[in-house]
């Protein structure tokens, strides 16, 4: 009886080695819950630099279609789908200020036709030396980044 009593205590865990694999478990899932904003920050930042992209392009395309004329609005300039889009989205057009635009919020691009990017990355535009030239300010997260393309 004594034999059968020691093998039904040796067999199992302690309440320290459960508490060992809790704690753990614990710091792995907190590790993981900290990076995933982190990790939807960038996917979101990375898709802002994607669509400022994709809007230049179509705007080069416009361009290029157009002799040289940029386009004067975003809702008549062009009637495709995609054009419509950042029409609906948080793009501002701004045809040849005068000044610089305010910087742009982390979900907000302005294409500035006439003007070109500072010389440093996240610099403000700057009046640019023809007027076929643009520039796509937008903001990223965290709030306050900005970054320029220019064509």
């Amino acid at each position: 009886m004594n034999k059968l009593d020691n093998r039904r205590k040796a067999s199992g865990f302690t309440i320290i080695e459960v508490m060992i694999v809790l704690a753990i478990a614990g710091i792995i899932m907190a590790i993981v819950f900290l990076a995933i904003p982190a990790i939807q920050r960038s996917n979101r930042n990375t898709q802002r630099k994607s669509d400022a992209t994709r809007l230049g392009g179509l705007v080069g395309e416009y361009g290029s279609n157009n002799g040289g004329k940029l386009p004067t609005d975003l809702v008549g300039s062009l009637n495709t789908p995609t054009w419509a889009s950042f029409a609906a989205a948080n793009v501002t057009l701004s045809t040849a200020p005068a000044t610089v635009p305010t910087a742009p919020t982390f979900d907000q691009m302005i294409l500035i036709t006439g003007w070109k990017c500072g010389a440093t990355v996240g610099a403000a535009p700057v009046i640019g030396t023809t007027s076929r030239q643009f520039a796509i300010y937008y903001g990223v997260e965290p709030a306050g980044t900005t970054y320029c393309i220019q064509y």
